[in-house]
């Protein structure tokens, strides 16, 4: 039985990487001195450009990929494989979800999940699926699960106006942590969107706060890391503070075959270019 895989550039993966897995782009809207244009992610610019961009002022925000480009392609990978499986970001993150469960409504063999994934964690769902001999929406369906019941992203955030202007963290606590140069360590519930997990003033607690969020949340144990990425905008300049906390991250994980990449685009857009992100996945 034929199948295809559907996701977004927020997954990093590109067209034409994997054979039979479809990438739709999302869309961004730059805006400079009142002069506002659309952007799609991954082929207009891309991370290195924005953060460049970011640097001088230049404003970014986000939304999902254009209804009818999502459309087209959907008509099209219908009729031409048995089965089509439309992996979505978090649904707190991008009302992507929801275009696509109105989209598929109309097709019997679209299957369309909410895998509270991003960037690298949709790619390891995906290579999990291509994996399979025989691949079945129930088997996809356990993969995804299991994938969000083992994997987080927790974002360690040391600057907070793109944090502020998103609102998905209450703004007067970021004021206030702003104020007082506290660093949030964030991470994305499955259950509440962007989570505040904890804050402090010193660097060199963050990784005790992040190993004890793991232990609550996915069961880490300190030996059971299947997968590790490290994310930072790539920004390396006299104003990048994050330089010592990934310092830090890569003594805590030592024993972990670390990957380190950028966040795409539209998820810069909403923190800035001072972060640093995680994404890990436990046995």
């Amino acid at each position: 039985m034929s199948y295809c895989i559907i996701v977004d550039s927020g997954s990093l993966i590109k067209n034409g990487d994997i054979p039979d897995v479809f990438v739709v782009p999302m869309t961004l809207t730059r805006t400079e001195k009142d002069k506002t244009r659309t952007l799609r992610d991954g082929i207009d610019i891309n991370t290195k450009e924005m953060v460049i961009e970011m640097e001088k002022g230049i404003e970014y925000k986000t939304a999902s990929p254009v209804m009818g480009e999502c459309a087209d392609l959907l008509d099209k990978v219908s009729k031409g494989y048995d089965q089509v499986y439309v992996l979505s970001l978090s649904s707190y993150l991008s009302g992507e979800y929801n275009q696509w469960i109105l989209l598929a409504d109309d097709y019997s063999n679209v299957h369309v999940y909410n895998t509270n994934g991003v960037c690298d964690m949709l790619l390891w769902i995906v290579n999990e699926i291509k994996a399979l001999d025989n691949v079945t929406p129930e088997l996809v369906t356990k993969i995804v699960k299991e994938h969000i019941d083992k994997s987080n992203i927790t974002i360690i955030a040391t600057e907070f106006n793109y944090l502020i202007k998103g609102g998905r963290i209450n703004p007067i606590k970021l004021l206030i942590a702003k104020y007082l140069r506290y660093k949030l360590v964030l991470d994305l519930d499955k259950n509440k969107g962007v989570n505040l997990v904890g804050k402090t003033l010193r660097i060199n607690m963050i990784p005790k706060i992040v190993n004890e969020h793991y232990k609550t949340t996915i069961g880490y144990n300190g030996n059971n890391i299947d997968k590790l990425v490290i994310f930072t905008s790539g920004l390396e300049n006299e104003k990048s503070n994050v330089k010592p906390i990934v310092e830090l991250l890569k003594a805590n994980f030592k024993n972990v075959d670390i990957k380190y990449s950028s966040l795409p685009s539209v998820f810069t857009a909403h923190l800035g270019t001072n972060y640093v992100a995680i994404a890990i996945k436990c046995k």
